[in-house]
């Protein structure tokens, strides 16, 4: 078999482009051999938490914006507000896990963003009356962690999901299952290698049900 980049074929069965080769795929598949799958959180999982989050705005944007942006912790904390612009509604990202050139600052990414999370950005900035130099989230690594830990157990989620990088987890794999293509995905979560990306379509080989409910019958 070649070792030229094949296609695949997404859930809303639109034909991509896969740009992993079938070397690699090869590779991709023997983690999966040896269930080194992500744990990782579902939609339903997500809205059942941020339907019991009305009362604490802050909290509640910052579970959105996981959802919706799936960043790493860090990058999330070092959001500041004027990275947010509403007018084109895009946030400006700093990805933390791609070395800098000598001499430059961290590569940073760009990412849409909903008109409902800018409401309630919108919202929190104007209840703490924050500044464009301001922290969006303005909280420790492990105070953020317990933001997202508690909202999620509160909604039944299991222990093991109820993290952040199970979020960002999530986020890619709901992304997959819209059909986003791969390339997208990986500029989106600031992936410097496909092979990473390729783990969501790993774990939606195993997700037999996620596939079945997007059929139409």
């Amino acid at each position: 078999m070649s070792d030229s980049a094949i296609v695949v074929r997404t859930p809303t069965n639109r034909v991509v482009k896969n740009p992993l080769t079938v070397r690699q795929q090869r590779a991709g598949m023997a983690s999966l051999m040896t269930g080194d799958l992500p744990i990782y959180t579902t939609r339903a999982e997500v809205h059942a938490a941020l339907s019991l989050m009305d009362g604490k705005p802050w909290e509640r944007c910052l579970l959105s914006a996981f959802w919706e942006w799936g960043p790493r912790r860090g990058e999330m904390l070092a959001v500041r507000v004027r990275d947010v612009n509403f007018p084109v509604q895009l946030v400006d990202l700093m990805t933390l896990k791609r070395r800098p050139k000598p001499g430059k600052a961290p590569p940073r990414r760009i990412l849409p963003v909903s008109g409902g999370l800018l409401g309630e950005i919108a919202h929190v900035m104007t209840l703490h009356h924050l500044e464009p130099c301001d922290r969006l989230f303005p909280w420790s690594e492990s105070r953020c962690h317990e933001i997202v830990r508690d909202a999620l157990l509160r909604a039944g989620v299991s222990r093991e999901k109820c993290n952040c990088r199970a979020m960002r987890h999530g986020f890619g794999v709901n992304c997959t299952l819209q059909g986003m293509p791969l390339p997208v995905l990986q500029k989106l979560m600031g992936h410097a290698s496909a092979m990473t990306t390729s783990i969501y379509i790993q774990v939606l080989g195993m997700d037999v049900a996620e596939f079945y409910k997007r059929v139409d019958f």
